[in-house]
């Protein structure tokens, strides 16, 4: 229902802007257990676009397309006849009952060796691997409050995502590398795998250069500002457009200066607490009325700030 009110709100908007709509498709194409929201996406329509489009096809998630062109919202196709669909769906859902309660068991599990493991971690790691340990322990006690912001300027997956990254890094930091650029690529990595989304990609791409500055010798500082600018490079983003960028800028030129570790931190927690004050230009937050999120920091910079308060607690 929520679905065929958007679409019908959507189509409406659109006629009205005299943008002529031919087909609607709409279903759940692609979800997420913990996301509030929707997406909604526009295709120019060429004539063999719309010949594929209204062939008919087997595949079970494409749901039906709708011919609006003379507004009656005729049905153009619907899914190909499958036999014994009932059948096979049946057998689909039990196979995935119990791949569902294997991989249950499995993450019981895994949440007791990580509880056994626990008590003992970081014991005699180099400082550097404690201050990633810490650092990511930091981003998974704050996962409630990064969703919160996010879910006013978002999809409301910001916790959720970082602390994947997180948990993942924690999986894998006694085996990284003591020197230090190889283990900015390894929690590189360790994010590759784990993280989704536009900040999972960004922050991998910022401890891959950053990483390799500082295997060329190049200084803290000097490493941290090639990761911003790798990040701006591939991502568009600039300092004032609401991002993490906002919080891992005036920590750069902290550390730039020859500033300590503790006032990089609390730049950083400065830089996050500005963005309440700004209205977004890129991101998800780009196309939420800044009303909605008035007053709130962009929860990717407080992530920034918050991992680098706890770095900077480690000595």
């Amino acid at each position: 229902m929520e679905l065929a009110i958007v679409g019908r709100q959507a189509l409406q908007l659109l006629r009205a802007r005299k943008l002529r709509v031919a087909r609607v498709v709409s279903g759940p194409l692609m979800t997420s257990l913990d996301m509030s929201g929707f997406s909604l996406s526009l295709l120019l329509l060429s004539p063999s676009r719309k010949l594929r489009l209204d062939s008919s096809t087997s595949a079970p998630a494409w749901g039906p397309l709708y011919n609006v062109e003379e507004g009656d919202g005729r049905k153009v196709v619907a899914l190909a006849e499958v036999e014994d669909t009932a059948q096979k769906l049946g057998a689909g859902a039990g196979a995935g009952a119990g791949a569902g309660a294997g991989a249950g068991a499995g993450a019981g599990a895994g949440a007791g060796a990580g509880a056994g493991a626990g008590a003992g971690a970081g014991a005699g790691e180099s400082l550097l691997k404690r201050r990633i340990r810490a650092c990511a322990e930091s981003i998974i006690k704050a996962e409630q409050e990064l969703t919160a912001l996010d879910e006013r300027s978002g999809d409301g997956d910001c916790g959720m995502t970082m602390r994947r990254g997180a948990e993942e890094v924690l999986a894998n930091v006694a085996g990284y590398p003591e020197e230090e650029g190889d283990a900015l690529a390894a929690v590189a990595s360790s994010l590759n795998r784990s993280m989704g989304g536009t900040s999972g990609a960004l922050l991998e791409i910022f401890f891959r250069a950053a990483g390799r500055m500082r295997k060329e010798g190049k200084s803290a500082g000097e490493a941290m500002g090639k990761g911003i600018e790798a990040m701006e490079f591939y991502g568009g983003g600039r300092k004032g457009y609401r991002t993490m960028l906002d919080a891992l800028h005036p920590a750069y030129e902290v550390l730039g200066g020859g500033g300590t570790l503790e006032e990089a931190a609390e730049a950083a927690a400065a830089g996050a607490e500005e963005t309440k004050r700004m209205a977004a230009s890129a991101g998800r937050a780009n196309w939420v009325d800044a009303a909605a999120y008035e007053g709130q920091a962009d929860p990717g910079a407080m992530a920034i700030a918050i991992g680098m308060r706890a770095i900077a607690g480690v000595k």
